[in-house]
């Protein structure tokens, strides 16, 4: 059983949308209630576990030759051993110490120093994009300490990387920082159509504008490109322009056909979960729905949340927040329904309760991967 914090439990619930009082946060603590432990038990105990990291995609590219290089973000205290193994493997290496801090709700990391940047630049009359979900890292502890650590074949191409993502970090929220962001992601690999896709942004500062981007650009949604847990097995490390992207799923198809030689169960087990239906509010607040019977639209006999996936033990408490908080409607019904300010969820024909605001919906699986093939 966990042993709620309270000081963690309210950290947390400062951070979740709205307000969420004291005796709703009694309530979540309180296992004596039939729903709470019924709740509390199926987010501890669900586990997805695949067998395969989270960056392994990544690597099986790199391996393939599909990528030049990758980008990994590694704690200072194993970068010595870390090295040393990579490099054994007839891979260079490149790094930097970073001094960071993390929206750990979409994803998003800056250089400290940049951040001051921007609010400098914010006080010029600069826009300021909203960033109300910052979970700061203070970089003087110790095991804090972080390295920004670029691994591939060319020697050159990785100290290039790095010199540009220093200048991304200098020049962060502005003029320069699109130019900058093209010339990285064209580095890194990444398809043309996307880097373009990402940088055309009016605001590029959170995941859900490039993914509600994508989402809408899209025809269907490939399996293959679901990267929304970056934290658990993804096949791309870039947003695609679309999910159903052709260069990226020609992409994604190679490494798949390597998982399908050296890992057939875990790749089974993965498809079956980059398969669901997801509800895509930001990183760490997803629904994962189990589809119901064939022909029955937007039904679900069961739903999962991105801690099932990872087990992120830095995130544990505001996953807790957000699972108790749509599992107790969601635990009534069987169907959902998106409106333009809300996720409703029904029992069959009767509404039980509604979630919101409104998600984007991302249908994975809906029409076959073959669809793509002769794109």
């Amino acid at each position: 059983m966990m042993k709620f914090l309270p000081s963690k439990l309210q950290a947390a619930a400062n951070l979740y949308w709205g307000h969420v009082d004291n005796s709703t946060l009694a309530a979540m603590t309180n296992l004596n209630d039939p729903t709470t432990y019924k709740l509390y038990r199926k987010f501890a105990n669900t586990r997805h576990d695949v067998g395969l990291g989270a960056n392994d995609g990544e690597w099986t590219a790199l391996q393939l030759g599909l990528k030049p290089l990758i980008r990994e973000i590694v704690p200072a205290a194993r970068w010595e051993s870390t090295r040393k193994q990579i490099e054994t493997t007839g891979l260079f290496t490149a790094s930097y110490p970073l001094t960071i801090s993390e929206d750990w709700l979409d994803g998003y990391t800056c250089d400290s120093d940049a951040r001051t940047h921007r609010e400098n630049r914010v006080n010029q009359g600069d826009h300021k994009p909203e960033d109300p979900y910052v979970f700061r890292v203070d970089s003087r502890v110790p095991e804090n300490q972080r390295l920004l650590t670029y691994i591939g074949w060319d020697r050159d191409r990785l100290h290039q990387a790095v010199e540009l993502d220093q200048q991304l970090l200098a020049y962060a929220y502005t003029t320069m920082e699109r130019e900058l962001m093209t010339k990285l992601g064209n580095l890194l690999g990444y398809p043309s159509c996307c880097v373009q896709a990402y940088v055309s942004l009016d605001r590029i500062y959170r995941n859900h504008s490039i993914i509600g981007q994508s989402t809408r650009a899209s025809d269907h949604f490939e399996p293959l490109l679901n990267n929304l847990s970056l934290t658990f097995f993804h096949y791309i490390g870039w947003f695609p322009c679309r999910y159903d992207c052709p260069e990226s799923f020609v992409y994604a198809q190679q490494i798949d056909t390597k998982l399908a030689q050296t890992h057939t169960s875990s790749r089974t087990i993965l498809l079956n979960i980059l398969s669901l239906t997801r509800l895509y509010w930001d990183d760490r607040r997803q629904v994962l729905f189990v589809n119901g019977a064939p022909g029955s639209e937007n039904t679900y006999t069961d739903f999962l949340t991105p801690f099932a996936l990872d087990r992120n033990v830095d995130s544990a408490y505001f996953d807790w927040v957000f699972f108790y908080d749509v599992g107790k409607t969601l635990l009534e019904g069987n169907r959902w329904e998106i409106t333009e300010q809300r996720c409703l969820i029904y029992n069959d024909e009767q509404l039980v309760g509604d979630i919101g605001p409104a998600p984007l919906v991302l249908e994975f699986g809906k029409k076959k991967s073959e669809t793509l093939k002769n794109t």
